[in-house]
């Protein structure tokens, strides 16, 4: 029954992203204006990344191959992506450990995917986010290596944001 539950909520929040949000990532170069809704895990190194729609060819998650445009490699991306945050997140027990309310939660994870094709996350916004920004970070990061962006035939690194929703 937990699985079943579990199951039905992951599906019921996927239709919730939308491609204009997760496509735009701004930074805001004096990172010292946040406020408490927002953490911000240091180390940017935004000065050598492109934005994910200036790549000739897009990360592409495993499993998303053989979609042939980059919009559609993109939402392969972020539906698989969020998937398998979602499923670790709830998994890890954070939610029930602390107590969470219950209703939709949101969290924006700002994040950039090297050249290498690994997630590191920079940023996390959101309801609660000083209480889940570590267990999501441990969630996102965790998620398979994808093949890199690629701009003039050259792996590079790029930037990315998403909204994962999840209901407690």
């Amino acid at each position: 029954m937990k699985t079943l539950t579990i199951s039905l909520i992951l599906l019921l929040s996927i239709n919730s992203f939308s491609q204009n949000s997760t496509a735009n990532f701004r930074h805001n170069n004096n990172s010292s204006r946040l406020n408490n809704n927002e953490v911000t895990h240091h180390n940017f190194d935004l000065d050598h990344t492109i934005r994910l729609e200036d790549a000739d060819e897009v990360p592409t998650y495993k499993g998303c191959e053989d979609t042939t445009s980059n919009n559609e490699k993109v939402n392969c991306l972020i539906t698989n992506l969020s998937i398998h945050a979602r499923s670790s997140f709830i998994n890890s027990g954070v939610l029930q450990k602390n107590k969470i309310k219950s209703g939709t939660n949101r969290l924006r994870v700002l994040f950039i995917i090297d050249e290498k094709g690994r997630i590191n996350v920079k940023q996390i916004f959101g309801q609660n986010c000083n209480i889940l920004s570590k267990e999501m970070k441990k969630a996102i990061e965790s998620a398979p290596i994808l093949s890199p962006a690629k701009l003039s035939g050259q792996n590079v690194p790029v930037k990315f944001s998403i909204k994962i929703p999840f209901i407690v």
